[in-house]
C-alpha cells in the first residue's frame, strides 16, 4: 500500500523554535526534547502515520500528539507515561495483545526507544499539536468503490472495431489488438517464422522443445502455415505434457509444497496427490467452473467427477489446496497461529480466484478496495466451520464393493436371526426362565433339558444379578435366599439397582467445572457429530443412524452378537476405516474422558485446529491418547497440558486407520481428579417388571414381553444356543462369507482433503488481534459481491453456497481473472500486468474490451481452458515475431499494446526439462510420487531430508521433484522458482550472475552434457553431431559462423586434453565440452 504523506516538518520547527525560546533549559529536558526530536517524531512518522496520521485513521487512534495517544482510540489510551508495561501502544509494537504493524513487527531497536521514550514520561514538547478531537470512524464507502472502479463492473461484451488492415486479424481479439496499435500510430511486427513459431508453441503448450523430428515434418508441410500451426496445436494440447506444463503454473498459485517449513520442515502427507490431480484435470481439460467448485467444496457436491478409468472421486482432491500452507509445531499461542493460517488461506483464496488482495482487509477495512474487515472475517467463518482429513480413494470401486459385500452380510446374518427368534416369544421365553428357575417345571418343546440347564447355569453366576444385564432380575430369583420371597429378593435387588443408576448418573452441572456429558453414543450417532469412511457407510446422511444397535458385530473375538450400545468402526469388519468428529465446543474444563474400547486406534482433540502435535507434543501433551483397551470398555483421559487451552474452541477426533478398531460410548467433560467407574449398562426390562408389581410368574411374563424386544435380545439367545452356525447351515455359510471378506485389505490411496465441521461464524478480531473480538460477521461471499445475504444453511460449513455465489453469473471476477491468466503465460503479460491483483492499487487492463471479450467467450465456451488457450495461440497476435521496431518502441516502449511479441525467459522448471529433453534423459513418466530432492553438502539444518535424490531427478519432469520448503533444489530457486509461501501469480524474472554460475558449474548441467554427448555418438555419424545439437537445442541447424566456432572449439578442447584433431567429435569428452557450451547459451533460455 502507498503511505499517507505527512509531513512533520512543521511540527518539528515548531518544537525547535520552541526549545531555543527557553532561556535556560534543564538539561534533562533539553535531552529528552532531543530525544523526542531525533528518534521517535521520525519512527512515528515512518511507521505510525500511514494509519494514524491525518484524515480517516484506523481504530479511532491518531498519533500526531501526546493528547491524542493520551485519548486513544476504539481499545483506550495508547499510552500511560512513565509505565510501557500498561501502555497499549508499548504491548502492540511487542505483539503482547494488538500486533501493531499488522504485517511486520517493528525491529528491536525501534521498540526499545519506544519503551525508553514512554518510560521517560513520553515527552512531546508544547505547541506543535493541535487538542484532540473526538473522531468518529467514517462510514465504508463501498458503493463509491464499486462506481469508482473499473474491475467490479459487470462483464461487457464490447462492439468490434473496424481497423484499416482489415486483411491482418484472423480473429475478434486481432481486431482489438489491431484497432489499439492503428489508434497509436503504430503497426503489427511481422509474422515470426515457422520455426520459430513452432518452438514458441512447444515451449508454451508443453514446456518441452520440439524434437527434430517434429521440426522436420513441419517445415517440410507444404500447407499454410496457419494450416500447419492448428494441426501442432491440437497434438500439442492432446499430450499429456499439456497438464504437467499447466498445472504448474497453478501450483504456483496455491503455494504448492510437499513439506510445512519453518524449523524442522516436516511433512505434508499425500500432497503428491493433488498435484496429480491437477495435472489430470488440464488434461481433462475440467471446465474452470467445475475446477473452482471442486477446489472449494469438492467434498460436498452430490455428483462429484470420477476418474473415467478408475472411478475415484476426482472432486474431493481439489480441497487439498487450503491445507498446502506452511505450519508451526508448539505454537505459543494457538489461537493466533489458527489465525496466521487462516490469513494465508483466504489470501490464496482472494488472488487465485478473485485476484482480490482480500487479505488486506484483516486488520481494517481495506485501504482502496471495496473489501471491508467484515468480509475478511465473514470468509474467516467458512475455514473455521471446515476440517482437515484424509480421504481415501477407492479406484475400481473396491472398496464399496467390498464395504456392500460386508454389509449384506451382516444384514442376512441379522435376518436370519431374526427369522430364528420369531418362534421364541415372550412366551416360550417365560417358560424357558421359569424352567430353569424352578427344576420342578416340566420341560416340553421347544425346550429341551439341555437348554434349561444351559441357562440355570448362567443365572448362577454369582456377578449376574448386579451386572445389570438382560438376565439379571433371573438371576437374582435364583440366587436368593430359601427364607426369602420371590418379591422381597425382586425389591431387594431393585433397591441395588437403583442405587447403581443413581451413583451413575452424572447431575446436571451447575457451574462451569462440573462434570458434564459432553456425548452418549449408546443410541447412536448424536446430533451435530460427522462420521466419516466406510467404516462408517451411510453414516454423514443420518446423524441418528443405529449403527452398532445390536445383533452381529466384529469383536476382538470374532463375530460375536452384541447389544452395540455404542459407536464401533469395526461394525462389518476390522479392516475398513473410519474417523468420528465432535463438534465444536468451547472448552471450559481441563480434563476430557471418553468411555471408549479399541485396538491400535486413536484419539485427539483438536484446539483451533491445530493437528500438528502429530510430530510432536510440544505444549499440547496428553492431547493425543491410543484407544488400546484389548476390547474392554475403560475411561481413556485427555489431560497433560489441555488445561493451557481453557476457553478455546475444540473437537474430538477418533481414527481408525485400517490397521485396529475402536467403539465410543460416552464423552464426559471434568475436573482434575474425577475419576468414575466404567458404568454399568442396565437393562430396563428387569426395572420394569419389578415395578409392575405381583409374584414371580406376572413379574416374568412382564419381563420377558421387554425382553423379546431389548436389543441384548439377541446376544442373549446366542449365548444360550437359541441361534446357532451349527444350527443353521445358512446362517454359516453367511458368517463364513462375512469372515472371508473381512479378511481383504480394501486398498484405496489416501489424500488430504477437507470436510464440514460444526457451523460457525467468526467474530472481527478488533485491529487484527484475536484477543480482542469485535462483532460476530456472518459467513458470506464479499460484500460488493453478494450484497451481505446471509447463508441459507448456517449450521453447516456453507462452501458449497460459498461455491454457488462466487460463480454467479453476476461476479465478473472469476472469467476475467483465468483468462487474463491464461494471456499472461502466453504472452509474457497479462492484460491486467498485475494478475493477482485487480484492485485499486493493481494495474489497469491495457486493453479492457479485449478482456470483456475473452472472458465472455470462455464462459460461453463452457469455461473451457484448452478451447481458449487454442484461440489465443491462433491468433496473429501470438503469431507476430520479436522483432523491434524503433519508431515503434518510441511510442510504445513498454509494448503495452502488443505491437510485437516478447522475448521471455524460460521458468526454471523449462530449463531443466529442456536440458533433460536435450540430452535424450527425459523420463515421460507421467504422475506418481515426488523424487527425493537432491542434497548437495551445502543444504543443511534442521528437518534435513535423510536420503538425497539423484542429481537428474531420475530423468522425471520438474514437477515431479519433491518440494520440500526448507530445501529447495537450488538451480531452480537461481532461476526464480517462487518460495511456496503465498499465491504466485507473476513469477519474478531476475538476470543475475548467479544464473550464469550455475549454468557452468552445476552438477546437474554437466551432468546432463555427458550423457548429451553420449547420445549424439550413439545416434549420429560424427559429420552430424554438430547439426544434430543445434537441432535438439534450438530448433533450427546451426549458421555457417556457428559450424565453423563450434569446429575450432571442439580442436581447441581436443587439444588441451591430448585428442587427435580429426577424432574431436568422435570423443565424448570433447563433445560434453561443447554440450556443455550450448547448454549455457542464452537461446537455450529464452523464446524469440
Amino acid at each position: 500500500m502507498t503511505p499517507r504523506c505527512f509531513s512533520v516538518s512543521a511540527v518539528l520547527a515548531v518544537l525547535f523554535a520552541a526549545t531555543a525560546a527557553t532561556a535556560a533549559p534543564q538539561d534533562e529536558s533539553a535531552e529528552k526534547a532531543r530525544f523526542f526530536h531525533e528518534k521517535i517524531a521520525p519512527l512515528l512518522e515512518s511507521r505510525c502515520f500511514e494509519c494514524h496520521g491525518e484524515g480517516d485513521v484506523e481504530g479511532g487512534l491518531r498519533a500526531t500528539s501526546r493528547a491524542t495517544l493520551l485519548q486513544g482510540g476504539e481499545t483506550g489510551p495508547a499510552i500511560v507515561p512513565g509505565d510501557p508495561d500498561r501502555s497499549l501502544m508499548i504491548q502492540a509494537v511487542r505483539y503482547e495483545a494488538l500486533q501493531m504493524p499488522p504485517r511486520d513487527k517493528l525491529p528491536d531497536e525501534e521498540v526499545a526507544l519506544l519503551v525508553q521514550w514512554v518510560a521517560d514520561g513520553a515527552v512531546w514538547p508544547d505547541g506543535e499539536a493541535p487538542e484532540p478531537a473526538t473522531m468518529a470512524k467514517a462510514q465504508f464507502p463501498l458503493q463509491e468503490r464499486i462506481q469508482a472502479h473499473w474491475s467490479w463492473k459487470p462483464i461487457q461484451r464490447p462492439a468490434i472495431p473496424a481497423v484499416s488492415l482489415a486483411d491482418w486479424p484472423r480473429s475478434e481479439t486481432d481486431r482489438l489488438i489491431l484497432a489499439q496499435l492503428e489508434a497509436a500510430g503504430l503497426q503489427p511486427a511481422p509474422d515470426a517464422d515457422r520455426r520459430v513459431l513452432l518452438r514458441r508453441l512447444c515451449f508454451d503448450l508443453t514446456g518441452l522443445p520440439p524434437t527434430p523430428e517434429m521440426l522436420a515434418q513441419v517445415m517440410a508441410d507444404p500447407a499454410e502455415t496457419t494450416v500447419v500451426l492448428e494441426k501442432v496445436t491440437d497434438q500439442l494440447l492432446s499430450t499429456a505434457q499439456f497438464g504437467e506444463r499447466w498445472a504448474r503454473h497453478w501450483l504456483d498459485l496455491v503455494r504448492y509444497a510437499e513439506t510445512l517449513g519453518h524449523e524442522f520442515d516436516f511433512p505434508l502427507p499425500h500432497a503428491w496427490r493433488y498435484r496429480d490431480y491437477v495435472i489430470r484435470a488440464m488434461n481433462a481439460d475440467v471446465p474452470w467452473d467445475q475446477f473452482i467448485r471442486e477446489h472449494l467444496a469438492g467434498d460436498l457436491l452430490s455428483n462429484p467427477r470420477r476418474h473415467p478409468q478408475q472411478g475415484f472421486n476426482e472432486s474431493i482432491i481439489g480441497t487439498g489446496f487450503w491445507y498446502l500452507c506452511e505450519d508451526k509445531h508448539a505454537p505459543v499461542d494457538v489461537k493466533l497461529e489458527e489465525a496466521l493460517r487462516i490469513d494465508n488461506q483466504i489470501d490464496v483464496f482472494g488472488k487465485a480466484f478473485l485476484g482480490l488482495t482480500i487479505a488486506c482487509a484483516r486488520c481494517h477495512d481495506h485501504k482502496f478496495d471495496a473489501i471491508t474487515t467484515e468480509d475478511y472475517y465473514a470468509l474467516s467463518g467458512f475455514l473455521q466451520s471446515s476440517r482437515r482429513r484424509v480421504e481415501w480413494l477407492d479406484s475400481g470401486d473396491r472398496i464399496r464393493n467390498l464395504t456392500h459385500d460386508l454389509q449384506q452380510q451382516r444384514q442376512q446374518a441379522n435376518q436370519l436371526t431374526a427369522a430364528a427368534l420369531q418362534s421364541w416369544t415372550a412366551d416360550s421365553l417365560q417358560q424357558l426362565v421359569t424352567a430353569a428357575l424352578d427344576p420342578q417345571v416340566p420341560v416340553s418343546a421347544p425346550l429341551t433339558a439341555e437348554l434349561v440347564q444351559k441357562l440355570r447355569q448362567q443365572l448362577s453366576d454369582p456377578a449376574l444379578p448386579g451386572s445389570g444385564s438382560l438376565l439379571a432380575l433371573p438371576a437374582a430369583l435364583q440366587q436368593k435366599a430359601q427364607d426369602t420371597t420371590d418379591t422381597q429378593a425382586a425389591t431387594s435387588w431393585q433397591t441395588v439397582v437403583q442405587q447403581v443408576r443413581q451413583q451413575q448418573q452424572v447431575p446436571a452441572p451447575q457451574g462451569p467445572q462440573d462434570v458434564q456429558v459432553f456425548a452418549d453414543l449408546r443410541q447412536g450417532l448424536p446430533a451435530g457429530w460427522f462420521a466419516w469412511g466406510d467404516a462408517f457407510a451411510g453414516e454423514q446422511t443420518d446423524t441418528r443412524a443405529a449403527v452398532g444397535t445390536g445383533g452381529w458385530q466384529w469383536q476382538p473375538g470374532g463375530l460375536q452378537a452384541v447389544a452395540g450400545q455404542d459407536i464401533s468402526s469395526a461394525a462389518v469388519s476390522p479392516r475398513l476405516r473410519g474417523s468420528l468428529h465432535s463438534p465444536e465446543w468451547q472448552l471450559q474444563h481441563s480434563e476430557i474422558l471418553v468411555l471408549a474400547a479399541g485396538q491400535n486406534a486413536r484419539l485427539r482433540l483438536v484446539v483451533d485446529g491445530y493437528v500438528m502435535n502429530e510430530f510432536t507434543e510440544l505444549l499440547f501433551g496428553g492431547l493425543r491418547q491410543s484407544i488400546n483397551t484389548d476390547g474392554r470398555f475403560q475411561w481413556i483421559r485427555i489431560a497433560g497440558d489441555l488445561g493451557r487451552y481453557l476457553g478455546h474452541r475444540c473437537h474430538l477426533e477418533f481414527l481408525d486407520e485400517g490397521d485396529g478398531w475402536f467403539a465410543v460410548r460416552e464423552v464426559r467433560l471434568v475436573a482434575p481428579g474425577v475419576n468414575p467407574a466404567v458404568p454399568q449398562e442396565l437393562s430396563e426390562a428387569g426395572l420394569q417388571a419389578v415395578a409392575t408389581g405381583g409374584d414371580r410368574a406376572q413379574m416374568l411374563r412382564k419381563w420377558s414381553e421387554l425382553a423379546v424386544q431389548d436389543v441384548a435380545w439377541p446376544q442373549l439367545a446366542v449365548s444360550l444356543g437359541l441361534v446357532s452356525e451349527a444350527g443353521s447351515a445358512e446362517l454359516a455359510t453367511v458368517m463364513n462369507r462375512w469372515r472371508e471378506l473381512s479378511g481383504v485389505d480394501p486398498g484405496g490411496d489416501p489424500v488430504l482433503v477437507m470436510c464440514d465441521g460444526t457451523g460457525e461464524d467468526e467474530h472481527v478480531f478488533v485491529r487484527g488481534n484475536h484477543r480482542s473480538l469485535g462483532q460476530l460477521a456472518s459467513r458470506r461471499l464479499l460484500t460488493a459481491l453478494d450484497a451481505g445475504a446471509p447463508l441459507s444453511q448456517p449450521a453447516n460449513s456453507g462452501r458449497l453456497e460459498l461455491t454457488d455465489r462466487l460463480l454467479s453469473d453476476s461476479n465478473p471476477y472469476p472469467a476475467r481473472v483465468v483468462v487474463n491468466r491464461v494471456w499472461q503465460h502466453l504472452f509474457g503479460r497479462g492484460l491486467v500486468a498485475s494478475s493477482e491483483n485487480f484492485g485499486v492499487l493493481g494495474e489497469k487492463p491495457s486493453h479492457p474490451e479485449l478482456l470483456d471479450l475473452l472472458a465472455d467467450d470462455f464462459r460461453r465456451d463452457g469455461w473451457s481452458l484448452k478451447r481458449l488457450i487454442r484461440r489465443l495461440v491462433l491468433t496473429r497476435t501470438y503469431a507476430q515475431s520479436s522483432l523491434r521496431n524503433a519508431s515503434a518502441e518510441e511510442r510504445d516502449p513498454g509494448n503495452k499494446l502488443w505491437h510485437r511479441a516478447e522475448v521471455r525467459r524460460l521458468e526454471s522448471e523449462t530449463i531443466r526439462d529442456a536440458m533433460l529433453a536435450v540430452s535424450g534423459r527425459l523420463d515421460l513418466t507421467t504422475l506418481g510420487p515426488p523424487v527425493p530432492v537432491f542434497l548437495t553438502p551445502f543444504m543443511q539444518g534442521r528437518g534435513r531430508p535423510g536420503q538425497s535424490g539423484p542429481v537428474d531427478g531420475a530423468g522425471r519432469r520438474s514437477i515431479y521433484q519433491a518440494v520440500n520448503r526448507n530445501f529447495l533444489n537450488p538451480f531452480m530457486i537461481t532461476f526464480d522458482t517462487p518460495q511456496p509461501a503465498s499465491a504466485v501469480s507473476r513469477r519474478s524474472l531476475s538476470n543475475v550472475p548467479a544464473q550464469a554460475l550455475i549454468l557452468l558449474n552445476n552438477e546437474f548441467v554437466h551432468q546432463q552434457a555427458k550423457v548429451w554427448a553420449q547420445r549424439l555418438k550413439s545416434q549420429q555419424p560424427p559429420e552430424r553431431r554438430v547439426e544434430q545439437a543445434w537441432l535438439l537445442a534450438f530448433a533450427r541447424p546451426p549458421l555457417p559462423a556457428e559450424s565453423a566456432a563450434a569446429d575450432e572449439f571442439l580442436k581447441a578442447t581436443a587439444a588441451e586434453i591430448g585428442v587427435p584433431a580429426e577424432s574431436a567429435t568422435d570423443n565424448e569428452a570433447v563433445l560434453a565440452e561443447l554440450c556443455h557450451a550450448l547448454l549455457n547459451k542464452k537461446e537455450l533460455i529464452y523464446l524469440e
